[in-house]
């Protein structure tokens, strides 16, 4: 309880808390579901691409690594980027609160939809809005 209110209140820094993140694209095709999943590319060198319609889902799966029994208020980004701007524009946040379990991890997910053409990411933001993870990706 002491580590919570020490992690929460920014008096320690979150060092030992670590993310690691996945999208997963579901699309329905009359009675049943397909799932594409990608974990992320070797070295962030590849951008990976989905091909969205209508009926197509993306969720982005994030699992935090951090001590038992820490409350960790986790927000999701979602951006797309401007071309004419040269720059990200937020087009969805997403907030929520987590307990650790006794496995030291938890997978928490964050869904958007729909999607319009473009490169995109979704950041991974922890209590502080210090980025824990941020993965980038096109739709076409």
């Amino acid at each position: 309880l002491i580590i919570t209110m020490l992690y929460s209140n920014n008096l320690i820094p979150t060092l030992s808390v670590s993310e690691k993140g996945k999208l997963e694209q579901i699309t329905q095709e009359s009675d049943t579901f397909r799932v594409i999943a990608h974990d992320g590319s070797l070295l962030g060198i590849e951008t990976p691409q989905f091909t969205t319609n209508a009926s197509s889902t993306l969720v982005y799966k994030s699992t935090l690594y951090a001590p038992e029994g820490l409350i960790l208020d986790v927000t999701y980004l979602w951006e797309n980027y401007d071309k004419k701007l040269h720059t990200w524009a937020q087009v969805k946040e997403e907030a929520t609160t987590t307990q650790i379990n006794q496995t030291r991890e938890q997978l928490v997910r964050s869904i958007y939809n729909p999607l319009i053409p473009g490169l995109w990411r979704v950041s991974t933001l922890l209590n502080n809005k210090q980025v824990m993870g941020r993965t980038k990706f096109e739709v076409r």
